[in-house]
C-alpha cells in the first residue's frame, strides 16, 4: 500500500503534452491521504490538462458522505473492473499522478513499528503514477470535491528485497496517451498497459526516520537517508 509520495518541482521532464499551459507544479516532500494533490486528466473537450485535486484518496460519485469508512488513496489493479468503487471510475476517469518518489513502510524483526521506505528511480527522474479520479457532489452545500486515487500492482525484485508485497503502478512515458485516452475503454488492455512492475533494478529504497509519519512534518529532511540504499541486480 502507498501511504505517501514525493512530486517534482516542475513538469519538465515528464513528457507530458498538455492542451494548454499547465499550472507550475511544485516540489512536495510528502503528499499524504486526503491532502490536495496535483493530477493530469483527458476529455475529448478539454484535451490533456493539469489540475489540483481537492483530495487523494477517491469519494465516488454515488458516495454519500465525503468521509468513507474504508481507505480509498489505493486501488488493487485486479479490482478496477470488479469493485463498484472502482468500476466506475476506470472506464472514462483515469489520471496520471506526478511523483519523484513514495513511501513504503515494511516490518522490521524487534522494532515496534514499521521502517519506512522512500522508493525512487536510481537516476532521479520523475515518474507518473496511473490513477483514477472523480468528482463528487457534496449533497448539502453543492459543492464539487474532485478526488482520485493511485492504482498498486505485483511488487518487484527491490520491493520483495525491503519485504514489501505491492508498489505503485508506474506508467511508461509511451503509454500515456493510452491511460489518458477518453475514448478508450478497453479495460483488458489498459490494464495489461500498467499491469507489469517497473524493473527492479531501476529503482532504490532509502530507508527513513519516522518523521514522514507525522503529518506536520514537510521539510526535506523527512527523506533524508538513515542507512544504505536498497538496489537489486537487474534479472
Amino acid at each position: 500500500m502507498c501511504g505517501g509520495y514525493t512530486t517534482p518541482d516542475g513538469w519538465q521532464e515528464l513528457r507530458i503534452e498538455f492542451a494548454t499551459t499547465a499550472f507550475q507544479l511544485e516540489r512536495s516532500w510528502a503528499v499524504r491521504p486526503f491532502d490536495s494533490g496535483p493530477i493530469v486528466t483527458s476529455s475529448i473537450e478539454d484535451g490533456v490538462v493539469a489540475r489540483r485535486a481537492d483530495q487523494w484518496s477517491l469519494v465516488p460519485h454515488f458516495a454519500k458522505e465525503r468521509r468513507l469508512r474504508y481507505s480509498t488513496f489505493n486501488a488493487r489493479l485486479d479490482k478496477l473492473t470488479s469493485s463498484p468503487i472502482w468500476r466506475s471510475a476506470f472506464p472514462k476517469r483515469r489520471c496520471l499522478v506526478p511523483a519523484d518518489g513514495f513511501f513504503e513502510r515494511v516490518p522490521e524483526p524487534g522494532e515496534p513499528k514499521k521502517r519506512p521506505y522512500w522508493v525512487r528511480f536510481a537516476d532521479r527522474s520523475p515518474f507518473c503514477f496511473a490513477g483514477l479520479w472523480s468528482e463528487w457532489t457534496d449533497p448539502q452545500t453543492g459543492e464539487i470535491v474532485t478526488t482520485y486515487t493511485v492504482v498498486t500492482t505485483r511488487n518487484n525484485a527491490l520491493m520483495e528485497a525491503i519485504g514489501h508485497p505491492r508498489m505503485p503502478a508506474i506508467v511508461h512515458p509511451d503509454r500515456y496517451g493510452l491511460w489518458l485516452d477518453p475514448t478508450c475503454d478497453d479495460t483488458d488492455a489498459l490494464r495489461a498497459a500498467i499491469e507489469a512492475p517497473v524493473p527492479g533494478n531501476l529503482l532504490d529504497a532509502l530507508p527513513i526516520s519516522h518523521k514522514v509519519n507525522f503529518r506536520g512534518e514537510h521539510g526535506p529532511d523527512i527523506v533524508e537517508p538513515i542507512g544504505p540504499a536498497v538496489t537489486v541486480d537487474a534479472a
